[in-house]
């Protein structure tokens, strides 16, 4: 379900957020925290973040989400979080609830990369998750269901995610990784438990949902003269002259800058 998006604008990044409140929001709102720190962000035109909430025993009619009890979904977009949908009543610790949010989402908003954030409890190998809404059923997804949701999605999609992460503790293990190997071409994890990370929930989402900022621009002019007479052996002189213009650069972090933050514990 939901509203078709306005495609008058290119679209280079998609981040479909899954985010399962759960008892984290039900007790300290944390979920509407980090959407609270997405609406602070600037945004660009070239990104879209579209969210599913639900798994939560809130309902609050002035809140950002009326009701965490039913699956909704919203795309941030103009500094406001408009909702597109609301599915009812889906126990969010089901692959095929993930499966239908990312096959829905890769289909309705196509773009150059598309990357998936998944918010809630981890359990590393065991799994991830805990909606609160259906106590009876299994207490978590686990890594194979979730395996075997992507993998439904992507046969339906035909679209590797560029990255998959998790704001969820617990998750940065070489068993995730491995099981979600074939379904993105990196892992993103806060590290170890939550609340060690950037801010108190987690990730820092104001900075995160500012990515890309812009494309690339860049000119260059060089000019070299080497002078070598023949009639002085060995000498040789050189002159250059170069001039660089940069607009919106984009750069990647070096190994040396990776390292350092690796030792600080970033």
């Amino acid at each position: 379900g939901g509203s078709d998006p306005d495609t008058s604008a290119p679209v280079r990044t998609t981040l479909l957020v899954y985010l399962l409140g759960a008892d984290l929001e039900s007790r300290s709102n944390a979920g509407t925290n980090n959407l609270l720190e997405m609406l602070a962000a600037k945004g660009s035109p070239l990104t879209r973040i579209v969210i599913t909430t639900g798994g939560a025993d809130k309902v609050d009619p002035a809140g950002l989400v009326t009701s965490w009890k039913a699956v909704k979904r919203f795309e941030l977009a103009e500094g406001k979080l408009q909702e597109l949908a609301d599915l009812g009543a889906q126990n969010m610790n089901s692959g095929s609830t993930l499966q239908d949010f990312v096959t829905w989402g890769v289909r309705t908003y196509p773009a150059d990369r598309t990357m998936l954030m998944m918010w809630d409890h981890g359990g590393g190998y065991h799994g991830f998750g805990g909606d609160e809404n259906f106590p009876d059923g299994v207490p978590m997804m686990s890594m194979h269901a979730m395996a075997a949701a992507l993998q439904a999605a992507k046969t339906a999609t035909g679209v590797t995610f560029d990255y998959i992460g998790f704001d969820a503790c617990l998750m940065a293990t070489l068993e995730v990784a491995k099981i979600l190997q074939p379904y993105a071409r990196y892992l993103f994890s806060t590290l170890g438990r939550r609340g060690l990370g950037f801010s108190p929930f987690g990730i820092d989402y104001t900075g995160y949902a500012n990515f890309p900022l812009g494309p690339e621009n860049g000119k260059s002019f060089d000019f070299g003269v080497v002078y070598s007479p023949h009639y002085v052996p060995g000498l040789s002189l050189s002159a250059d002259l170069w001039r660089i213009y940069l607009n919106n650069v984009i750069t990647s972090i070096g190994a040396q800058t990776e390292l350092n933050l690796c030792f600080a514990g970033v």
